[in-house]
C-alpha cells in the first residue's frame, strides 16, 4: 500500500518535527493517532 506508506511517513516526520514543542501527553496522543492511522491503513480502511 504505497499511499499508506506515504501517509505514515508524513505523519512520522510531522511528529518528529513537533516533538520538542509538545508536552509528553501531547506527544503520546500524536503517537496514538499515528498508530490508529497505521492500523486502519494496514486493514485497508484508508
Amino acid at each position: 500500500m504505497p499511499g499508506n506508506d506515504l501517509l505514515i511517513g508524513m505523519l512520522a516526520r510531522e511528529i518528529a518535527s513537533l516533538s520538542y514543542k509538545l508536552t509528553e501527553q501531547e506527544l503520546y496522543r500524536l503517537i496514538a493517532v499515528g498508530s490508529l492511522v497505521y492500523e486502519r491503513g494496514r486493514r485497508g480502511r484508508i
